[in-house]
């Protein structure tokens, strides 16, 4: 579906075919510079209350969940975490500050 091998993205699965067409228009070359690093932007533990199971069936007791999602996610996330210190580069984290 994407011009780019690039923008062959992990996540594509679990996108729908729909989705992925309403933001066609956003396809760029993409590459990865000289200097890479790793964003990881609130990863947080109240997404995976609830455990894994469809959003809608745990969203009123635990709004922050993602359910399935994050839990399908955990793998995938490790193993690029473990790449990029395996390869010395850095890896920033991020989240929103409310105190």
């Amino acid at each position: 579906m994407t011009k780019y091998g690039f923008e062959d993205h992990c996540w594509q699965d679990v996108i729908s075919p729909e989705d992925l067409y309403l933001y066609r228009h956003y396809e760029r070359d993409l590459y990865i510079g000289e200097r890479p690093a790793l964003l990881a932007i609130d990863l947080y533990n109240m997404a995976y209350q609830g455990g894994a199971g469809a959003i809608h069936e745990i969203a009123e007791k635990f709004p922050s969940a993602c359910g399935d999602f994050a839990w399908n996610a955990i793998d995938p996330t490790k193993q690029l975490f473990s790449m990029m210190r395996s390869r010395g580069l850095p890896v920033f984290y991020t989240t929103g500050e409310d105190r």
